[in-house]
């Protein structure tokens, strides 16, 4: 499951914050509706001001996010999810609603990856993502330390 290291290590500090979290599992949204209920968490969650994070196929869901100004909220900031390469790797390629690299770079994210199954994450203010299951523990770190 792609993020839970993430989820566990929210859950043991959800006296400190307020527990928002989306948890992906080794799956995309692979509905309208899905998607939308993706669009909707992280977009209010990053106007409140708390911090963002996700992980895998995760990130999927900020492809859609716009800041106030109509602005993509991930244009200008560092930022990474499940590749092309990975993707392609597991023969989903042409089944899931995005790519994330690609979509994430022509939304104007600044777009890191490691090589393949390599863990991965970056942090840009308060969004935090990471690039594959092998990235859930270091995106759980980041998203702690960017509380």
């Amino acid at each position: 499951m792609c993020s839970s290291d993430l989820a566990l290590a929210m859950a043991e500090c959800q006296d400190d914050f307020e527990k928002e979290k989306a948890a992906v599992g080794d799956t995309s949204p692979s509905t309208p509706e899905e998607l939308r209920r993706y669009l909707v968490d992280y977009k209010a969650m990053y106007e409140a001001g708390k911090v963002v994070a996700a992980d895998c196929h995760g990130p999927i869901g900020l492809l859609g996010c716009k800041k106030e100004d109509g602005t993509p909220l991930i244009a200008g900031k560092k930022v990474t999810g499940f590749s092309d390469s990975e993707e392609a790797a597991v023969g989903l390629t042409e089944k899931v609603p995005a790519l994330i690299e690609t979509e994430m770079k022509k939304l104007g994210g600044l777009y890191e990856c490691k090589p393949d199954w390599n863990a991965f994450a970056v942090t840009d203010g308060k969004l935090v993502t990471g690039q594959n299951p092998q990235s859930s523990t270091e995106c759980a770190k980041q998203a702690l330390a960017a509380m």
